[in-house]
């Protein structure tokens, strides 16, 4: 198939400068007793098409439609609503731990690592150091309770009389209200971690939790 193009004046007038209203003559040889048939479009130059459709027709060039681009087909990006929720970590040294003396305990020098007065966090975890000899009267426990023990061996009695010997990196869980007595029978000291719920605990709403 041969194709020719050549410039003729636009439909309105003569073609302007820099061959805006052209028209391009494309010649297509056709079968039959047609030589040829003339097929007549708007060209520019640059633009193509687009730009002399816009000053026949008033209608800005789409060069997205050109590409056979549809604007329905956009991707649409979902917005998602994200919940700001605050993250922060507390270091405790164990130079900064508070002692206290609870009731009952004999012997026994405990440190706050986490916990006191003005501690806000829902578990407080206290160290405990048994001297030997040194003992927790037995009393029940005012919360769900969890011992392990860090060093030495520690002797733990339930209400009915059975003892159960904890040594390093054993532990124990104690459900509330459940009566025990802690006691080190050894000549070396003993030394282990008491992680209760804090009752101080700033109470959390529902909806706040899940965020």
């Amino acid at each position: 198939m041969a194709i020719t193009a050549s410039a003729f004046a636009g439909h309105n007038g003569p073609a302007m400068e820099g061959g805006r209203g052209a028209v391009a003559a494309i010649s297509v040889p056709l079968p039959g007793p047609v030589a040829h048939h003339r097929l007549l479009a708007p060209v520019h130059p640059l633009w193509g098409p687009s730009r002399n459709l816009r000053r026949r027709t008033g209608r800005q060039p789409c060069l997205r439609a050109a590409a056979g681009i549809d604007r329905r087909e956009r991707p649409v990006v979902a917005q998602q609503e994200s919940s700001a929720t605050i993250m922060s970590i507390e270091i405790i040294e164990l130079a900064q731990a508070e002692r206290f003396q609870p009731v009952g305990h004999h012997g026994v020098g405990p440190v706050h690592l986490f916990g006191g007065e003005r501690y806000e966090g829902a578990v407080t975890v206290a160290l405990s150091h048994y001297l030997p000899g040194g003992q927790a009267d037995l009393s029940p426990v005012p919360a769900e309770t969890l011992y392990i023990v860090l060093s030495g061996t520690l002797t733990l009695t339930d209400a009915d009389g059975s003892a159960h010997a904890l040594n390093a990196l054993d532990g124990a869980r104690l459900t509330a209200g459940t009566p025990r007595s802690v006691e080190n029978l050894t000549n070396l000291p003993a030394s282990m971690l008491v992680i209760r719920p804090n009752p101080a605990a700033r109470v959390t709403s529902e909806p706040e939790a899940r965020s």
